[in-house]
């Protein structure tokens, strides 16, 4: 198939001309309108088009790029224009097979040449209309004699950088640049690395009125303090009141299993009330949350859910590649909406997914809470637009900002001449959508927004953060949720 045929060219040089340059960004455009349905509707929810975005930041700085590792720096950021966290550089399993092993181990030692060459600096975090130092306090030391100049308290405000105030930022910081604030109506920049080449922040310390300018021509390394690390451990216990608490770090289906045997030895017990915990939850698979609601539910549960791809030869190329992965093109209907464009012909399958109560559910039919943060991401969401379908089901805590809901394995891609791969996310779930916000399937039917201080609190905590003695005295979500 001509449309795959660039992924098997084993031409392995870096050099490229400004015409391949160009060659490559117009295909990675190209696949990014004909393929991704959810990129079309970003205008409708933020009033920004993403494909003129990524369009002004490769001309802004492409002309002066002549090395292979200064087109990657703008490409990633192109990529970044689109908002998405499935969306960017990315090498794909060996289950995809139309790009070949060579290009897949080059741009594996690609990635791993960028992380390893990626310059730090200070992680700050948007929280209700301000960045904050949310890590353990920070020690700046001095570049020449390496001794502490300078210490960050927790929750440190920051208000700018170089004489720029974080708005300016970003505007001009296209790297994550994906998460959308539906409250203050503007992208966000998550865990942003503030760089430490910067000569000034501009910075507010807890409880200061004062505005000061932190010089950081001088300063090197900016040390962190102890930071919590735990967020890998899952649970099933039971707390005071026979309250059932679970808790869900990673949507992954060979951890789960210690999990399942824990249900099969609480036969015959009746919680008061159930609680799922999938704070930071970084994703992995749906068959994760299938299976464990299917350990709780009396009856079963149905998702329908409307999946939505634009009507094109692209599309049709790599649903025929992969049969068992995606819908075949018949299973499509035309398809049309008001957070559509008409320039663009799309449609629509229903998937549909059933989940019958295990033989070792619990059979439980009492409310279930679901605690979640502004970090989660991809199956998790998923996990919270089908969970907020359910009628005993009550979501607390923080949207994400990010695009959720229903969807399947994202397409990749390799471009022609650099032999990049990248991969997109190209369904959109249209799934109850009346409004543009509809769209993230991100609403929690409780909002809870933790302050700094917890957040600062949490992060520096060093015993057990997810403990019911912790989450009983410092958890704002976790004290609601109990007090229900």
């Amino acid at each position: 198939m001509l449309f795959f045929a660039s992924c098997g060219n084993n031409n392995s040089t870096t050099v490229l001309t400004q015409q391949q340059m160009w060659e490559d960004f117009e295909y990675t455009m190209q696949k990014l309108h004909d393929c991704g349905a959810m990129f079309h509707t970003k205008e409708y929810l933020t009033g920004i088009n993403p494909f003129n975005e990524a369009q002004r930041v490769f001309e802004a700085n492409i002309d002066t790029v002549t090395t292979f590792e200064g087109f990657y720096d703008v490409m990633q950021r192109v990529l970044s224009c689109m908002c998405d966290q499935h969306t960017g550089f990315s090498t794909p399993d060996e289950s995809f097979v139309h790009i070949s092993d060579e290009i897949k181990k080059r741009n594996e030692d690609l990635w791993e040449w960028v992380m390893f060459n990626n310059m730090g600096g200070l992680a700050a975090k948007y929280i209700d209309g301000h960045y904050y130092c949310w890590y353990s306090p920070l020690m700046i030391r001095d570049r020449k004699n390496k001794n502490i100049i300078d210490t960050l308290p927790l929750g440190t405000k920051i208000l700018g950088i170089n004489e720029h105030d974080m708005h300016w930022f970003e505007q001009n910081f296209t790297n994550n640049k994906y998460r959308w604030c539906t409250k203050d109506k503007h992208y966000v920049l998550d865990d942003i690395l503030i760089p430490f080449e910067s000569k000034t922040w501009q910075i507010q310390r807890p409880g200061c009125t004062e505005i000061e300018n932190l010089n950081m021509v001088d300063a090197g390394t900016v040390i962190n303090g102890t930071l919590y690390k735990d967020y890998s451990t899952h649970k099933v216990e039971v707390f005071p009141g026979n309250v059932l608490y679970i808790r869900i770090p990673l949507m992954k289906v060979q951890d789960f299993e210690p999990v399942a045997q824990k249900f099969a030895q609480m036969q015959g017990f009746k919680p008061s009330k159930v609680i799922i915990d999938v704070r930071r939850n970084q994703g992995g698979s749906d068959l994760t949350w299938m299976r464990l609601l299917s350990l709780l539910i009396a009856e079963p549960f149905e998702m329908r859910n409307q999946l939505v791809l634009p009507r094109t030869k692209a599309v049709a190329d790599m649903l025929a590649l992969y049969p068992d992965r995606y819908n075949a093109m018949s299973d499509f209907k035309p398809f049309t909406h008001q957070f559509l464009p008409t320039d663009v012909e799309f449609m629509m399958c229903e998937n549909v997914r059933c989940i019958e109560p295990d033989s070792a559910s619990l059979r439980y039919d009492g409310p279930i809470y679901l605690m979640v943060s502004d970090r989660i991401y991809s199956s998790t969401l998923a996990f919270l637009a089908a969970f907020n379908r359910m009628p005993n089901g009550i979501s607390v805590g923080e949207p994400t900002g990010w695009y959720g809901g229903c969807g399947l394995d994202p397409f990749y891609f390799c471009m022609p001449n650099s032999q990049l791969t990248f991969r997109m996310e190209a369904f959109a779930d249209f799934t109850d959508v009346q409004q543009p916000e509809d769209l993230l399937h991100d609403r929690v039917k409780v909002e809870i927004v933790p302050s700094i201080a917890e957040r600062a609190h949490a992060n520096a905590f060093t015993g057990e953060r997810y403990s019911y003695e912790y989450m009983s005295q410092h958890d704002t979500v976790f004290k609601y949720v109990m007090a229900q």
